[in-house]
């Protein structure tokens, strides 16, 4: 995804091709300002020296960069990637590529290469563990949580409103049925 700055203190690079990721923008922002604040509290990492023009990039070869989005995994370390998609667009499997010769991530290298494979998911999942990523059980998905925490949200906030809906609803049902009724016993006389 590409990403565009400028202001005070960023160099006129034009197309820079370092690896950055979302976690990095509040340090980065942060740094710019010339907040203090401890690096350490941050998974991402300060983009600056990249955007004044002192470093190439931020993340090296060895660097891990992990994400997790509604059950959506990833995990970048250098030109290699392990990546998992849930139900229905996948089946919830970390899938290995190497992405200096398969950038559009077609051919799983996992069986070819176990030990890397191992070790990037053993990474994943140190990072997951750390952040408090949230496992999906079979059956279970982001989008059904969703759904459910909006409803429940829109009740708890507009309760009143559907109570009132609810008792309108029952007061024409009620009149309805009082309004058969009569009709009933007019015909019947």
């Amino acid at each position: 995804m590409p990403l565009y700055v400028s202001g005070p203190g960023i160099a006129p690079l034009g197309f820079h091709d370092a690896r950055a990721q979302v976690a990095d923008i509040a340090p980065t922002l942060l740094d710019a300002a010339g907040v203090p604040y401890a690096p350490e509290d941050f998974h991402g990492r300060s983009l600056m020296p990249v955007l004044g023009g002192a470093a190439d990039a931020v993340y090296g070869d060895d660097d891990a960069i992990a994400f997790e989005v509604s059950g959506t995994a990833a995990l970048f370390r250098g030109d290699w990637k392990i990546a998992k998609s849930p139900a229905p667009f996948g089946d919830g499997t970390f899938r290995l590529y190497d992405l200096s010769v398969d950038p559009g991530e077609t051919t799983d290298l996992a069986a070819e290469r176990p030990d890397l494979y191992a070790d990037m998911v053993a990474e994943y999942e140190r990072y997951a563990s750390e952040v408090g990523v949230y496992e999906f059980a079979p059956g279970e998905s982001a989008r059904q949580q969703l759904v459910t925490n909006s409803v429940i949200k829109i009740f708890l906030n507009f309760w009143y409103v559907v109570v009132g809906a609810l008792l309108a609803v029952l007061e024409a049902v009620g009149a309805l049925v009082w309004g058969l009724r009569a009709l009933l016993r007019r015909s019947m006389a």
